[in-house]
Order: C-alpha cells, then structure tokens, then sequence
C-alpha cells in the first residue's frame, strides 16, 4: 500500500488530481491512513481524567519515538494537504500545491524504506540511517539555521546605509529586508547559487 501511494502520487499528472473521479479517492485513501495513525495514539476511555492524560501523552512519546511514525505522519499529512490544495485551487500549476505534492511525494518514497527492515543485512543500516537523520543531521540543521539567520542579520545591517563601499551588494542578496536576505541565504547554501559556489 505504501509503494502503491507513493506510485499514484508520482506517475498521476497533476491535472487529473483535481478531477472529479481521481480526487476523493486520494482524499479517502490519505484520509484512512491519517486515521489508521490516529487511532495508535487512542486511549482507552478511563474514568480518572489525569490517568487518561498521562496514558495518552505515553502513547504520544512512544509513537513520536518511533522513527517510522515520524515519517509516516509527516508523508500522510504533506500528501493530505498537497490533495486538498489541488482542489481547493483547481489549478495544476498552483506553487503552493506543488511544492506540498513535491515534498509528500518525496516523504511517501522514504516511507517504503520500512521493507528493508526485515533484511538481517539492510536492516541495521536502516535503523542507523533514522537514528543519523533524525539526530546529528536534525542538530546540525539547528546549528547552521543559527548561523544563517546571525549572517543575514549581519549582512542587513551592513547593507543598510547603503555606503559606496558596498553598491550594488544590495541587489545580489535581492535587497537590505532581512526576510529576504535570509531566503536568498537559504536558498544559496542548499543550491551552491550566489557567493557560495
């Protein structure tokens, strides 16, 4: 079902996802998958309200802590919201749609990563490859978020005054509005674009 998922949400053109027939069964399908994750989190109804909650936030941690559930709860919801930007835009060219069709599209693909989980060989190197992402590679993605957003800080300030020393600096970063000299820096740290090839 995983590999199936992945497959229609790959191969269907992005104008048949807005169509009538294609759409709601997507919806359907996405939709259970959400609820079949939903449903781990589902406490038994207990008459102590404060148990419940403990029970409830335990099965929580438990289920964040498995690093399958991560990705399968962010795909199901990448691929749920791209559906419903479709429809709701009807456009096949919508960026927003697009960009959510892309990012569930890639998530859905790791997603079926889980088969290699029963290989005494793949296995290890699978638990080995969560555990690097969802841990060093999480932490350095903090450290270099800091540090770009302390650049593009700097840089704003540098370029504020607008001093000879610096024309035209301002229009290679797209402007001195740190918003946007923060994207530009993103974007050029990801792509090798700009000062950073």
């Amino acid at each position: 079902a995983d590999l199936a998922l992945a497959l229609v949400l790959t191969l269907l053109p992005a104008a048949d996802l807005a169509t009538a027939p294609v759409a709601p069964l997507l919806l359907l399908w996405v939709g259970s998958g959400l609820q079949w994750e939903a449903r781990q989190l589902m406490a038994p109804s207990s008459s102590d309200a404060k148990s419940q909650l403990a029970r409830m936030y335990d099965r929580l941690a438990a289920y964040w802590a498995d690093h399958i559930n991560r990705v399968d709860a962010t795909a199901l919801i990448f691929s749920f919201a791209a559906l419903i930007a479709f429809v709701s835009t009807g456009d096949r060219e919508d960026a927003t749609a697009t960009s959510l069709r892309v990012a569930a599209v890639f998530l859905l693909w790791l997603r079926v990563i889980r088969v290699l989980l029963i290989s005494p060989t793949f296995g290890p190197f699978v638990m080995m490859f969560f555990r690097m992402l969802f841990g060093d590679v999480l932490y350095f993605l903090v450290l270099l978020l800091v540090l770009l957003v302390a650049f593009a800080a700097s840089w704003t300030v540098l370029l504020e005054p607008q001093s000879s020393l610096i024309a035209g600096c301002a229009e290679d970063l797209g402007g001195v509005d740190f918003h946007t000299t923060l994207l530009r820096l993103l974007e050029s740290a990801l792509t090798g674009d700009d000062y950073f090839e």
